[in-house]
């Protein structure tokens, strides 16, 4: 296993890298379990909003335990069933109460081997069409699944019909649309500049236009470091920072208080040698102080 591990990943053997190595895994495990920067929810509750909009009603998840149920009371699929819940139980326990960080897909393999025993409920049809009013149960199980995938169908049509329209509807790129003709198109040409952006604001990059992001809680240090000449912040964001809870529930206190501070300064239009251009309900954009000059015109 070991041996295997190193073939894998050569670089393990350089003690630089390893170090490396080990250090990114304890950092992605620390935030698994505690959440990005503050202090996330655990338990089903948190995880339920999930569960019920991508794997299905929980109607529908008993509906799956009844079916391996009907696996362990049949001799020939008990073996199968029995390995199933090995495997679903423990991951499911945690993942539930362990995993802070709740990325959508995280359930997947626990969800496939639980919708396949659905096939237990379901007789073989040599016997259905001999004793079928033996199985007139199945109207109840069939009636769920129809439901769902009445549910499943609609949350389909939704965001399809979402995605076509995310250029019309979606507020980031509602926000970029303003911004476009009120700053970027009055910025003076030739002038290479760099745009921070929070991570789900919008803002391509161009010839003239850097674009950085950071996934790490933003602070004064960090901005002056990267010296960029325009910012533009989310509101959601800027929200979030600025709670009263943050710093208890916060990972790093400290930087906490930093990332506090900064975005503090940003929801009373008073950064620190930036001067407030434009907002709205979606974000904030800002200009540093030797850019404002440079625009060409006005801004409303």
């Amino acid at each position: 296993m070991i041996s295997v591990v190193i073939i894998s990943n050569p670089a393990l053997i350089h003690p630089a890298e390893r170090s490396r190595y080990f250090m990114i895994q304890k950092a992605q495990s620390a935030a698994m379990s505690f959440g990005w920067d503050v202090a996330y929810q655990k338990g089903p509750g948190s995880w339920y909003s999930i569960i019920s909009e991508y794997y299905g009603h929980w109607i529908t998840l008993l509906l799956l335990l009844i079916g391996v149920g009907f696996g362990l009371y049949k001799k020939e699929t008990r073996l199968t069933n029995i390995l199933i819940l090995t495997w679903v139980f423990p991951m499911l326990i945690y993942i539930l109460f362990f995993v802070a960080i709740k990325p959508k897909h995280l359930l997947m393999p626990i969800a496939l081997p639980l919708f396949s025993s659905l096939a237990n409920i379901i007789p073989p049809i040599e016997q259905k069409l001999e004793n079928w009013k033996k199985y007139l149960y199945l109207i109840i199980p069939s009636l769920i699944l129809l439901i769902q995938f009445g549910r499943n169908v609609i949350w389909d049509y939704q965001h399809i019909i979402d995605t076509f329209q995310r250029e019309e509807v979606h507020p980031a790129l509602s926000f970029y649309s303003k911004m476009e003709p009120e700053i970027l198109a009055c910025l003076p040409g030739g002038h290479h500049m760099t745009v921070f952006r929070d991570v789900r604001a919008y803002v391509p990059e161009s010839e003239n236009l850097q674009v950085e992001i950071s996934w790490k809680a933003v602070n004064y240090t960090y901005i002056k470091e990267l010296n960029p000449e325009i910012i533009v912040l989310q509101m959601q964001k800027i929200y979030d920072y600025t709670s009263p809870n943050l710093i208890d529930d916060a990972y790093d206190k400290e930087q906490m208080r930093q990332t506090q501070i900064f975005y503090s300064d940003a929801k009373n239009k008073d950064l620190m040698d930036y001067q407030f251009q434009m907002g709205d309900n979606y974000g904030m954009i800002f200009l540093r102080d030797d850019i404002t000059d440079l625009l060409s015109c006005p801004v409303e």
